[in-house]
């Protein structure tokens, strides 16, 4: 997958929403309302993952790793896999959120709304983080005022050009478009239509080729997961419990899934096979778990830590860079190398608690209170 910075370092948001009604019988599971923590969890673990494989490859790239390190580099590898679980929970988060919400024109737009500002202002904001940080103390960058606008739009192709993970962007903003196109169409209708044009893309993908980078996105297998977790979200809110078994097969397939690549050598299968299977197994047991009224206390307790996936997700790069930086600095080399791999992403969680904290979320409740504000009207009397 295409990975750009300044270096070599990328990787998706994550959340989000087209409703499926649902009857559920005397004997069904348990409801299926409010935050999922299992997802919440996973959006956490998903971020970790990306943050530790670019961790090994900052480390490398500012000389605390070295060629005596291979095997553990090759091992956090497996932080790849992060990206595709964002992808399968963004579809399975769209058929959730919107379960219940009309089907109209207007709720497109207020669900494309939504999306809208819950991605950018936030991306902006960093952005901006890491323009200055690299005019001041990083490698400033190499890049037009048109390039950088377009990556502030994360129009596909440009989208890495500041932050490298925002490349999965543009295919999150796509396929929210895709999806907001359908939801008007009522429940089965939308999804069925959703699922055509996606398999339809990518089949075209397959017969025209790629090269342009927003033919990648239009028509990328990646997109596929998306859908993936669309279909594995109606599966699991279905009326009809599933078997108790599936859900821990699907955790021990998808944890085998997720590990065998490294003891396999990586191989060169498409990335939609080698992590969005294993992927959607995970989703798919994890939240099947929690419909069956299941949800470990670990799992439980970490939950809250998603709430921070997105800052995570879009400030580690940067974080890592100034960690390893004031390291070397001070003087550290590479004889603890991954003692202090380890320490830079430790960092990255703490910085990104704090940055949730302090700017995403008083962020959001601001953008909120003015979406719901009511429009002024003139006083008459």
């Amino acid at each position: 997958m295409p990975c750009a910075r300044p270096s070599s370092r990328g990787g998706a948001d994550l959340r989000q929403p087209g409703e499926y009604a649902l009857t559920r019988p005397a004997t069904a599971p348990p409801p299926f309302d409010g935050e999922l923590r299992s997802l919440q969890f996973l959006r956490f673990a998903a971020a970790l993952m990306v943050v530790l494989y670019h961790a090994g490859i900052a480390a490398r790239e500012h000389g605390f790793l070295g060629p005596a390190q291979a095997d553990w580099l090759r091992l956090s590898e497996i932080g790849k896999g992060g990206v595709h679980v964002f992808f399968v929970i963004s579809g399975f988060i769209m058929v959730y959120a919107t379960r219940r919400s009309e089907r109209d024109w207007h709720a497109a737009g207020r669900f494309l709304l939504r999306r809208v500002t819950r991605i950018y202002p936030i991306y902006w904001f960093y952005c901006g983080l890491y323009l200055a940080s690299h005019a001041t103390i990083l490698h400033p960058y190499a890049i037009t005022p048109w390039d950088g606008l377009k990556a502030l739009l994360l129009w596909p192709g440009y989208s890495a050009q500041i932050i490298g993970p925002g490349w999965t962007l543009s295919y999150e903003v796509y396929f929210y478009l895709c999806f907001a196109v359908c939801l008007p169409l009522g429940a089965r209708i939308s999804l069925n239509v959703l699922s055509g044009l996606i398999l339809s893309a990518v089949g075209a993908g397959f017969l025209i080729g790629k090269g342009e980078a927003s033919l990648e996105v239009l028509t990328g297998t990646l997109l596929l997961e998306f859908l993936a977790g669309v279909w594995t979200a109606v599966l699991v809110m279905r009326a009809r419990p599933l078997p108790t078994l599936l859900a821990p097969i699907a955790i021990a397939f998808a944890i085998a899934g997720f590990l065998a690549p490294a003891v396999l050598g990586f191989p060169a299968l498409p990335t939609v096979i080698l992590w969005g299977v294993p992927s959607v197994a995970l989703v798919l047991g994890m939240t099947l778990q929690e419909r069956q009224g299941r949800v470990p206390h670990l799992v439980a307790r970490l939950s809250p830590l998603g709430d921070g996936s997105y800052s995570l997700y879009l400030l580690h790069n940067l974080v890592l860079d100034l960690v390893f930086v004031g390291l070397l600095a001070v003087g550290a080399g590479d004889r603890h190398g991954w003692a202090w791999t380890a320490l830079a992403a430790l960092v990255c969680c703490v910085a990104s608690g704090y940055a949730y904290r302090f700017v995403e979320a008083p962020l959001l409740v601001g953008l909120v209170r003015l979406r719901r504000r009511p429009p002024v009207t003139a006083a008459t009397g």
